[in-house]
């Protein structure tokens, strides 16, 4: 399930990402249990590697950084929107 997941994900980041972007999403994700990644769509992880790379390129050093993001529910569950928190 892990590979199959993260295979998915990374087909889903933009044609010409870097191999830096991969390997994030790559070792960001190799680790969560299968039960946790089959709560997360392929989309929102490819999502959620780019958006962790870009804030590590601006972030200054000693200083986290923080975005707060809702995630709009899906088919399965349109009303249930999520918050995600991303802390670099």
């Amino acid at each position: 399930m892990t590979n199959s997941t993260i295979s998915q994900a990374l087909k889903r980041l933009p044609s010409g990402t870097k191999a830096n972007v991969k390997n994030l999403l790559k070792v960001f994700f190799e680790k969560t249990p299968d039960d946790d990644l089959k709560l997360l769509d392929p989309a929102l992880m490819a999502e959620t590697a780019k958006i962790h790379w870009d804030m590590s390129a601006t972030r200054t050093r000693g200083v986290p950084s923080v975005r707060i993001r809702t995630i709009p529910g899906d088919s399965e569950n349109p009303g249930l929107n999520r918050t995600v928190v991303d802390i670099v």
